[in-house]
Protein backbone atom coordinates (compact mmCIF):
# COMPACT_ATOMS: atom_id res chain seq x y z
CA UNK A 1 0.00 0.00 0.00
CA UNK A 2 3.06 2.36 1.19
CA UNK A 3 4.34 1.85 -2.55
CA UNK A 4 0.91 3.01 -4.29
CA UNK A 5 0.58 6.10 -2.75
CA UNK A 6 4.13 6.70 -3.09
CA UNK A 7 3.42 6.10 -6.62
CA UNK A 8 0.14 8.47 -6.66
CA UNK A 9 2.13 11.07 -4.88
CA UNK A 10 4.78 11.33 -7.71
CA UNK A 11 2.44 11.20 -9.88
CA UNK A 12 0.48 14.02 -8.92
CA UNK A 13 4.02 16.15 -8.82
CA UNK A 14 4.82 15.50 -12.21
CA UNK A 15 1.54 16.66 -13.14
CA UNK A 16 1.91 19.69 -11.10
CA UNK A 17 5.64 20.26 -12.53
CA UNK A 18 4.44 19.53 -16.25
CA UNK A 19 1.24 22.57 -15.89
CA UNK A 20 3.73 24.54 -14.07
CA UNK A 21 6.54 24.86 -17.30
CA UNK A 22 3.08 25.18 -19.51
CA UNK A 23 2.20 28.36 -17.23
CA UNK A 24 5.78 29.17 -17.48
CA UNK A 25 5.90 29.19 -21.32
CA UNK A 26 2.69 31.31 -21.51
CA UNK A 27 4.80 33.65 -18.64
CA UNK A 28 7.83 34.12 -20.98
CA UNK A 29 5.60 34.58 -23.83
CA UNK A 30 4.55 37.69 -22.28
CA UNK A 31 0.48 37.06 -21.96
CA UNK A 32 -1.43 39.20 -19.39
CA UNK A 33 -2.74 36.99 -17.36
CA UNK A 34 -4.68 37.45 -13.76
CA UNK A 35 -4.61 34.84 -10.91
CA UNK A 36 -7.45 32.97 -12.44
CA UNK A 37 -5.80 32.12 -15.45
CA UNK A 38 -2.76 31.51 -14.17
CA UNK A 39 -4.43 28.83 -11.81
CA UNK A 40 -6.31 27.47 -15.09
CA UNK A 41 -3.46 27.25 -17.44
CA UNK A 42 -1.21 25.34 -14.07
CA UNK A 43 -4.52 22.86 -12.70
CA UNK A 44 -6.18 22.38 -16.43
CA UNK A 45 -2.80 22.11 -18.39
CA UNK A 46 -3.93 18.81 -20.49
CA UNK A 47 -6.93 20.92 -22.12
CA UNK A 48 -5.12 24.21 -22.97
CA UNK A 49 -2.02 22.45 -24.22
CA UNK A 50 -4.42 19.96 -26.45
CA UNK A 51 -6.17 22.71 -27.92
CA UNK A 52 -3.04 24.49 -28.94
CA UNK A 53 -1.57 21.24 -30.76
CA UNK A 54 -5.26 20.88 -32.40
CA UNK A 55 -5.04 24.64 -33.46
CA UNK A 56 -1.48 24.55 -34.53
CA UNK A 57 -2.34 21.03 -36.81
CA UNK A 58 -5.53 22.59 -38.48
CA UNK A 59 -3.41 25.64 -39.29
CA UNK A 60 -0.80 23.61 -40.67
CA UNK A 61 -3.47 21.64 -42.81
CA UNK A 62 -5.41 24.35 -44.05
CA UNK A 63 -1.97 26.67 -45.11
CA UNK A 64 -2.64 26.16 -48.37
CA UNK A 65 -6.32 27.21 -48.26
CA UNK A 66 -6.29 30.72 -46.65
CA UNK A 67 -7.21 33.25 -48.15
CA UNK A 68 -4.52 36.28 -48.61
CA UNK A 69 -7.65 38.48 -46.90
Amino acid sequence: MKNMMDSIFINIQVYLLVGFLWLLVHEIIGMKMNNGFRFRLWVLWPFTMLAWIIGFIEAFRNRNNSNDW
